[in-house]
Formats: C-alpha cells, sequence, structure tokens
C-alpha cells in the first residue's frame, strides 16, 4: 500500500496507445541477442558494475556482467530462466532497436 505522500508529482496523460512487457528480460533471451547482434553490454566492454559480495554488501567489481554477475560469490551462475542483470540503458536500448521496440517514455512508464 503507497505511503499518503506517494503520487505523481504531475498529472501524466498520453496520447497514444502502447505495449509493455510484462516480464523480466531472461538470461536466455539476452544471450540470443548478444549472439545475433555481436553485442558487447557496457560492463564486459567498460567492467562498470556492482555485485553482491560475501555479507551481502554491493561492492563495485570490474569482473561482474552479466554472464557472471556475482563472479565474488564464486557458486551463482545464471541459468537461462533467470532475469538478466548487469546491462545498462545504453545494452537495453541496443536490444529494443534490434527487435524493433522502445522503452517506454517517462509519461508511459508513470
Amino acid at each position: 500500500e503507497a505511503e499518503p505522500n506517494e503520487r505523481p508529482a504531475h498529472r501524466v496523460r498520453v496520447a497514444r496507445p502502447f505495449y509493455l512487457g510484462e516480464t523480466e528480460l531472461t538470461v536466455g533471451e539476452w544471450r540470443r541477442f548478444t549472439d545475433a547482434a555481436r553485442h558487447v553490454t557496457d560492463a564486459e566492454r567498460r567492467g562498470t558494475s556492482w555485485s553482491v559480495g560475501p555479507d551481502g554488501e554491493w561492492l563495485p567489481n570490474d569482473a561482474a556482467h552479466w554472464r557472471d554477475p556475482f563472479p565474488r560469490l564464486g557458486f551463482a551462475r545464471p541459468t537461462d530462466d533467470w532475469p538478466v542483470v548487469h546491462v545498462s540503458w545504453n545494452d537495453v536500448r541496443a536490444y529494443g532497436e534490434h527487435f524493433g521496440l522502445r522503452l517506454p517514455t517517462e509519461a508511459e512508464w508513470e
């Protein structure tokens, strides 16, 4: 339940109907995209990501990326049905462009 002070800052009107995906993008779907488009993620290219440490804290990690999101844990390897993580806005935008999709606008998200 929302707090009494939680509400949009302004009224949002969306002029045209749109579709929004209902489920997370999976590792398997992401793998098929990266293979087909030869896409290298920002985290893989620049080593700019975060991962969970042994005590549950978030730490910067140059080795973390979507193929190995938790390298410090050493045992958590994602399967194809896991939601993909360690992908940036740029990465997801490239995914959308590849398949003729787009990210929602701020108004649509609201």
